[in-house]
C-alpha cells in the first residue's frame, strides 16, 4: 500500500511538472506571437511603445509648471463659480454678459497662467512620469489638470468669439487640441479616456466661438484639417494593450492580489461559514475577526500553489488569448468592433468557475472602451462635417441640400458614421442644420440630442447650427 501510495504521489507530481511547463511553454510562445503583432506584454514593452521625447521638444515640465499654478487657481471660489455657470450653460446658448466679463477678466489676471499653457501646448512632444513596472498601482498624474486647462481654452475660445477676435479664438482652439495630443500617445486607459473627454471639451468650445461670428473661409479650412487630425484609430487599441500588459503582469506575479481580484473571495465564505461558526459558538475568537485572517491566508496560500501546479500559466494563457481577440475587435470599424466586443465579454461570463480569474473580471468592461471612443470619433466627424457645410454657404450664400454636395470641394468624401458605417446624416430646416450620428443606441433618432439616463444613452450624437437672420451662426453639439 505504502509503494502505491508512492507511486500515486510521483506520478501526480510528474503530471503536476509536465502540466505547469507545458503550460509556461505555451505562454511563452503565445508572448512571441503577440510581439509580432506589435502589441505589448510586459511593462518594458509599455515604456517602449511611450518615448521620450527629445528635451528641447518635451513640454512635460512646462505642463509641471502650468499644472502647479492652476491646482491652486482652481480651488479658487472664483474659479469655480466661473466653471460652474459655463458649465451650466446650455448647448447653443451664449454666456450673459455678467458671466463673459467675469471669464474676462480672470483670464486677464491670469495670463502668466495662459501664457504657459499655450507654451506647453506648441511644443511637439510630451511623456508625463509613468511608472509600468507598478502595474494597477501605477499612479496616472494631472488627469484633472489635463480637464481644466482644456476648459480654461473654452473660455479663451468664448471670449475672443464675444470680442471679434477670430484670431485669438483659432489659437485656443488649436492649443486645446494640442492639449489633448499630450497624452494621444499613452498606452493608459485613463489618459485615452480623458484624451476623448478633452476633444468633447474642445466641441463644446467650437461651438461657443461659432455662435458669435463667421470666420472666414481660410480660418475654417484651417480649423477643419485640425479636427481632422483629432480623428485617431489607434486610442482604443492603445488603451486595450495598458489593460492587457497589466494585466499580465499581475497574473504572472506571486503578490497576494487586491481585493477587487482576491482568489479567496469565492472560497472565503465557505470556510468562514462552517470554521467561523464553531468558533462562535466556542468564543474563542469572532466570527469577523476569523474571516479577516482567513482571507489573506487564503490569498497567499491559493497564490503559490496555483503557481506551483500550473493554474495561473493557464490563466495567463486564457487572458492572453482573450485579450489578443479583444484587441483585434477593437481595430476593426466601429460598427463591427462594438458588437464583437460584446459577444468576447458574454462569451468570457458564460464560463463558470470555482476559480476566480482576472481574464472573467476585466476583459468584459473593453466594451466600453469602444463605445466611448465612437462617440468621440462620432463628434470629430459631425464637426468637421459642420464647419464643411459653413465653407459651402460662405461660397454659395446658401445651405447644402444634401452633405454629397459638399464633395470634392469641402469634403474629399462624407464621412462615415462610426455606429453604423454609413454617411453622417443630415437635416437642413429653414435657416439651421443638424448633423449628426444615430449614438450608442443604434437608432436614428432624427437628430434628438444625446441623453442619458442611468446607465442607458438615448438620442444622437449631434451638431446642430442656428443661422441668426443677420447671418451669423449658433452651433450646438448633444
Amino acid at each position: 500500500m505504502l509503494r502505491i501510495l508512492l507511486f500515486l504521489t510521483l506520478a501526480l507530481s510528474v503530471g503536476i511538472c509536465v502540466n505547469a511547463t507545458h503550460a509556461r511553454w505555451q505562454v511563452g510562445r503565445k508572448m512571441e506571437e503577440l510581439r509580432a503583432k506589435g502589441l505589448p506584454v510586459t511593462p518594458q514593452d509599455l515604456e517602449a511603445l511611450y518615448p521620450q521625447p527629445s528635451k528641447d521638444q518635451n513640454a512635460a515640465e512646462v505642463y509641471a509648471a502650468f499644472f502647479k499654478i492652476l491646482l491652486k487657481k482652481g480651488n479658487e471660489p472664483d474659479y469655480k463659480g466661473i466653471s460652474e455657470r459655463v458649465e451650466s450653460i446650455k448647448e447653443g446658448e451664449r454666456p450673459d454678459p455678467s458671466l463673459l466679463a467675469e471669464m474676462e477678466a480672470y483670464l486677464s489676471a491670469n495670463a502668466e497662467m495662459l501664457r504657459l499653457l499655450h507654451e506647453a501646448a506648441a511644443l511637439s512632444g510630451v511623456r508625463f512620469p509613468l511608472d509600468f513596472s507598478k502595474g494597477y498601482e501605477m499612479e496616472t498624474p494631472y488627469i484633472w489638470e489635463l480637464h481644466q486647462s482644456a476648459r480654461l481654452l473654452r473660455w479663451e475660445t468664448v471670449v475672443a468669439g464675444e470680442k471679434g477676435n477670430s484670431q485669438t479664438a483659432m489659437n485656443a482652439l488649436t492649443a486645446a487640441m494640442n492639449v489633448c495630443d499630450c497624452v494621444r500617445e499613452a498606452p493608459n486607459w485613463r489618459y485615452q479616456a480623458t484624451c476623448m473627454r478633452m476633444r468633447g471639451i474642445v466641441c463644446c468650445a467650437l461651438d461657443g466661438v461659432l455662435c458669435t461670428q463667421v470666420f472666414s473661409d481660410d480660418q475654417l479650412a484651417h480649423l477643419s484639417e485640425s479636427l481632422a487630425r483629432q480623428e485617431d484609430s489607434k486610442s482604443p487599441v492603445l488603451a486595450f494593450s495598458g489593460d492587457f500588459a497589466t494585466g499580465l503582469s499581475f497574473i504572472g506575479s506571486r503578490k497576494s492580489p487586491s481585493t477587487a481580484f482576491s482568489l479567496a473571495e469565492r472560497i472565503a465564505p465557505a470556510v468562514d461559514k462552517v470554521f467561523g461558526s464553531m468558533l462562535d459558538r466556542t468564543g474563542v475568537v469572532d466570527k469577523r475577526r476569523f474571516h479577516t485572517m482567513v482571507v489573506p491566508a487564503l490569498d497567499t496560500g491559493l497564490v503559490h500553489l496555483f503557481h506551483w501546479v500550473g493554474i495561473s500559466d493557464r490563466e495567463e494563457l486564457r487572458f492572453l488569448t482573450a485579450m489578443d481577440a479583444v484587441v483585434q475587435a477593437g481595430m476593426q470599424p466601429t460598427q463591427k468592433a462594438i458588437p464583437a466586443e460584446r459577444e468576447i465579454g458574454l462569451r468570457l461570463e458564460r464560463v463558470h468557475s470555482w476559480i476566480p480569474s482576472l481574464t472573467e473580471d476585466l476583459v468584459p468592461t473593453t466594451s466600453r472602451y469602444v463605445e466611448l471612443f465612437s462617440v468621440g470619433l462620432a463628434r470629430i466627424r459631425t464637426a468637421v462635417t459642420t464647419v464643411a457645410v459653413a465653407r459651402y454657404r460662405l461660397a454659395h450664400g446658401t445651405l447644402p441640400e444634401r452633405l454629397d454636395e459638399l464633395v470634392p470641394a469641402f469634403l474629399s468624401s462624407v464621412p462615415l458614421d462610426p455606429f453604423d458605417g454609413k454617411p453622417l446624416r443630415y437635416i437642413h430646416e429653414g435657416a439651421g442644420y443638424t448633423v449628426y450620428s444615430i449614438g450608442h443606441n443604434m437608432r436614428d433618432d432624427q437628430g434628438q440630442p444625446l441623453t442619458r439616463n442611468g446607465e442607458v444613452w438615448e438620442g444622437d450624437v449631434t451638431c446642430r447650427v442656428v443661422l441668426s437672420p443677420q447671418g451669423g451662426q449658433q452651433q450646438q453639439h448633444g
